[in-house]
């Protein structure tokens, strides 16, 4: 039997609500590459896409070098900046083509070879892999952005809207 509460959002416990909200503009750039979509997937939560462009994505990169080691203590890892522009780039490349093309068998492959260049502390590794899981992939910018409600704001801007329910 199904109860209908009226002005209440809820979701079962194994999905959570992504919203997307995309100008034509950023629309434009995501199918060009030039942005990734970031999501945080939590169970039974409303979560907001951020569009995320490579000088951004670099800019957070850098904050994982702060991060949490065996003991949850927090450490910095003093990541050479020339190995942090590096992998960033190179990371950033892997995450277009995995939000534009149909590369989930390699992805893990692909993301060992990146992190094999480099000698970084385990620590960052894995807090660099944990931020890259939570970028969409070509089946979820699919999903996102399909059918997508349009709404022309008082500038005249026309801003994409959605809500999808996803697995968490």
């Amino acid at each position: 039997m199904k109860t209908i509460r009226n002005s209440v959002f809820e979701t079962n416990s194994s999905s959570c609500h992504v919203v997307t909200v995309l100008s034509d503009y950023e629309m434009e750039q995501l199918k060009n590459g030039e942005v990734l979509l970031l999501f945080s997937k939590r169970q039974n939560e409303k979560v907001i896409t951020q569009v995320i462009s490579e000088f951004r994505f670099e800019y957070e990169l850098e904050h994982e070098d702060f991060c949490y080691d065996d003991e949850c203590e927090l450490k910095c890892c003093n990541t050479d900046r020339k190995v942090m522009k590096a992998l960033s780039k190179d990371l950033w490349k892997l995450l277009v083509e995995n939000a534009t093309k149909d590369i989930t068998q390699d992805f893990g492959i692909k993301e060992d070879e990146i992190f094999a260049k480099y000698e970084l502390d385990k620590d960052f590794k894995e807090s660099v892999q944990c931020f890259i899981r939570e970028f969409a992939d070509q089946y979820y910018v699919e999903r996102l952005t399909r059918n997508m409600q349009k709404y022309e704001m008082p500038n005249g801007e026309i801003m994409n809207f959605s809500c999808r329910e996803v697995e968490c």
